[in-house]
């Protein structure tokens, strides 16, 4: 195996790892709206709030 395709290998990885960085900011940003909708800047008590706010500690690792 050459040096250039284990270079190619890691920026094919590296490529992989910022876009899934990329999908994670996005699902957590829509996560942030949902647990606050309907609440203004504070997050709801209502079923969806809730879910959404469990997601989140989830995502956090705390749940």
């Amino acid at each position: 195996m050459s040096e250039y395709a284990i270079c190619s290998g890691c920026f094919q990885r590296l490529g992989a790892v910022k876009e899934l960085e990329a999908e994670n900011t996005a699902l957590v940003e829509a996560l942030e709206k949902l647990a606050r909708l309907g609440n203004g800047d504070h997050y709801g008590n209502s079923d969806g709030n809730v879910i959404a706010q469990k997601a989140l500690l989830q995502s956090e690792g705390e749940i």
